[in-house]
């Protein structure tokens, strides 16, 4: 897989040329592009195509995949899961843990990141996300991601577990 980064040339005091926006999205298109092929590639199902029985019978085994330790297959199990269903936080959230804990904090972080976006009112993604930030030395980064954890905590007792992880990791690195 190729891995290509996004470059914007924009600076926000400039207002941007026609040009520059038409080239900024050929950019984003030709990413998108190959990120189709890719999917194609690999033989990952379309978003939708999967029903709910397939989605449950690749959650169950990825899961149980999970549990016993066995992060790869989890993986395996999750990736095409996610590609079939791209809008559940939590299918998001199974693959980046299972890559977390695969030693890949830095493929997990965009996962989790994404998780949080869709559910917005959810701490549990923000803290993985804080988590990740951790295990890749970005502890500023990481104090925020905990802060918006806290924040998305908001004292509620069915949360507490979260919260108190947070605090925990924000004293570790030196933040509490």
């Amino acid at each position: 897989m190729v891995a290509h980064e996004m470059t914007f040339d924009m600076s926000l005091s400039a207002v941007p040329s026609s040009a520059s926006v038409a080239k900024e999205i050929e950019v984003a298109l030709g990413l998108l592009r190959e990120a189709y092929a890719q999917r194609e590639a690999l033989g990952m199902p379309r978003p939708g195509a999967w029903d709910a029985s397939q989605c449950d019978a690749a959650y169950r085994c990825g899961y149980g995949a999970f549990e016993r330790g066995d992060f790869l297959h989890a993986i395996e199990c999750f990736a095409p899961l996610l590609s079939a269903c791209p809008l559940e936080a939590d299918y998001a959230v199974a693959l980046a843990l299972s890559m977390q804990r695969h030693g890949e904090p830095k493929a997990a972080l965009p996962l989790f990141m994404a998780a949080a976006l869709m559910d917005e009112q959810a701490p549990g993604p923000m803290y993985r996300v804080g988590e990740c930030l951790v295990e890749l030395g970005q502890f500023d980064a990481a104090c925020r991601a905990m802060k918006e954890t806290l924040h998305r905590c908001d004292g509620a007792p069915g949360y507490a577990h979260v919260r108190d992880a947070a605090l925990r990791t924000m004293a570790r690195v030196g933040y509490g």
